[in-house]
């Protein structure tokens, strides 16, 4: 059972070199690189010549003359692969001890799910009590993002609409979903990744630019993304509730969950991905709505309570809120 490593490069010698050398050092499971060149100066493309002689792997080495962007590249990788796994793999980043093991060993674990992303933290203490544990997440990121082969097969390539790069990992696991897939989270999995490094050579105003651009088509395609903040007063959080707010992470959006210190939250919130926050049940009204009129950036979409009280509160203090009963 292989998994095909696809890493498309583009110049950052240092790192790629870093990246491939924390693979062969920390991978046991059986793989193959392939590795997509997309239009690198000599430097960088001397040394992909020699990874792809190099004894300790198996390499697959495509050469684009020029950059034709991230998500063609991809696609590349995708054609070229026959793997029962695919791996989709940044040159900025270095794979941890079993990354791949664990990664598979969750993909694995349940048939719903399609795709996975690592999210260990390095050197944890429980790293084997985490071994093969998962949460599920509304989407996994493009950095470092397993897929099974029948994905691939059912919902096919990604879309290159989205050129260089931006959204076209949320898009692609949202493609997955919609044929019956779920993201997860394996625990115990930890790739290092040097944020947004790929992407340093453009001007800042030229990245914003292309996210924007890219927000825009995902947008028109499936929606918009949804900050919503869930404020449960109720001590004994029940399933009809949970299953309400489980629903809109499965959905894609982000939920921020605020709940007393006293309350129960059923177990089900460590199988799905859901920022959680705190406060002490005496100030718990003022803390939320604190929170929530003081938020600058990336403003909530819709606020839902279970109490109407607050609800009218907050609504009066802030017309201009969504607020709804849950």
């Amino acid at each position: 059972m292989r998994c095909d490593i696809i890493i498309p490069v583009w110049n950052q010698l240092q790192l790629t070199k870093d990246c491939i050398e924390h693979i062969i050092k920390n991978t046991r499971h059986p793989y193959k690189l392939v590795i997509i060149d997309n239009g690198s100066e000599r430097q960088t493309e001397e040394y992909l010549k020699g990874i792809d002689r190099d004894s300790r792997l198996q390499v697959t080495l495509i050469r684009n003359e020029k950059n034709l962007g991230y998500v063609k590249a991809v696609n590349q990788g995708l054609r070229a692969s026959d793997a029962d796994y695919v791996c989709l793999l940044n040159n900025d980043t270095k794979v941890g001890e079993q990354w791949l093991e664990e990664l598979i060993k969750v993909a694995e674990s349940d048939a719903k799910i399609g795709i996975v992303n690592p999210g260990g933290s390095l050197g944890s203490f429980k790293k084997k009590e985490l071994s093969g544990k998962w949460i599920e997440i509304g989407f996994a990121t493009g950095f470092c993002m397993l897929i099974k082969r029948e994905v691939v097969s059912k919902i096919g390539f990604f879309d290159e609409i989205y050129e260089i790069g931006f959204w076209e990992d949320t898009d692609y696991c949202k493609k997955a979903k919609k044929v019956g897939y779920i993201c997860a989270s394996a625990k115990a999995a930890y790739v290092y990744h040097y944020s947004h490094k790929s992407f340093n050579i453009f001007r800042k105003n030229k990245v914003n630019e292309l996210f924007e651009k890219n927000k825009n088509i995902f947008y028109s395609k499936w929606g918009r993304i949804l900050r919503i903040a869930c404020v449960i007063f109720e001590k004994d959080i029940n399933n009809k509730l949970t299953n309400k707010i489980s629903k809109f992470v499965r959905e894609g959006h982000m939920v921020y969950l605020f709940f007393k210190s006293s309350a129960k939250i059923k177990d089900h919130f460590e199988q799905i991905y859901i920022r959680k926050f705190k406060y002490p049940d005496i100030f718990f009204s003022w803390c939320v709505a604190i929170k929530i009129l003081h938020r600058r950036k990336k403003k909530f979409d819709n606020i839902l309570t279970d109490n109407s009280k607050f609800a009218r509160k907050m609504q009066s203090l802030a017309p201009n809120l969504k607020i709804g009963i849950i």
